[in-house]
């Protein structure tokens, strides 16, 4: 963005609009993000962007912030999560299904990129397995947490809508995952299995293998 341009909104916000307290520009916020929900078009997308960019220029005039320095802040942050493979991974728990039930679920879950895991159930180590009757669950993976919460709730809506109950629901950040940063307490790398010792990507947009 030009800086003229942003000089422009300051001074056209200053004139126009006065000096306006957190919450009322806030309150502005909300209100431009409220009508990107009621209508998701790429008209209404443009005005509301447009109309949030004034609005953050404001809110950084109002507290004397500076727009550069907070981004080149997020820039670093989201950086770090990267280098570090932070993700956030979420569980939905529902009441066991089978067969025909079972590869419909998977089907649903695949369309918000959730994965349905097979559990099952061996006394020893040499008996066949068996498909756990205490219940049915499926995992998604992300780097934003907007986006995994926004994908489990679809997810949640769906499979309510189409009779699958729903048990539980909940996202975990990963703050701490062996597979890819072992530095706390090394592992043997000749005793791990493939996936751990050379990991992929833990989610889109992150590095693959060990920090």
């Amino acid at each position: 963005m030009k800086p003229e341009t942003l000089e422009e909104a300051r001074r056209i916000d200053d004139i126009y609009f006065g000096n306006r307290n957190l919450q009322q520009i806030l309150n502005v916020l909300f209100s431009q993000v409220d009508s990107l929900r009621r209508e998701q078009t790429l008209v209404n997308a443009q005005n509301q962007v447009g109309d949030i960019l004034f609005a953050l220029v404001s809110v950084a005039r109002n507290q004397n912030w500076d727009l550069d320095q907070l981004l080149r802040d997020t820039n670093i942050k989201i950086k770090n999560r990267r280098a570090n493979r932070h993700y956030y991974e979420a569980h939905i728990t529902i009441e066991p299904v089978f067969e025909k039930d079972l590869e419909k679920f998977k089907e649903i879950c695949k369309e918000f990129d959730f994965h349905v895991a097979e559990l099952l159930m061996k006394k020893r180590k040499k008996d066949t397995g068996k498909r756990s009757t205490n219940d049915s669950f499926c995992t998604g993976r992300s780097i934003s947490y907007s986006d995994i919460e926004m994908r489990m709730l679809e997810l949640v809506e769906k499979l309510k809508k189409l009779s699958f109950k729903v048990w539980r629901y909940k996202i975990e950040s990963t703050l701490l995952d062996s597979r890819y940063d072992d530095s706390k307490f090394p592992l043997v790398r000749s005793d791990l299995p493939s996936k751990e010792s050379d990991p992929r990507s833990p989610a889109e947009g992150a590095l693959s293998g060990k920090k």
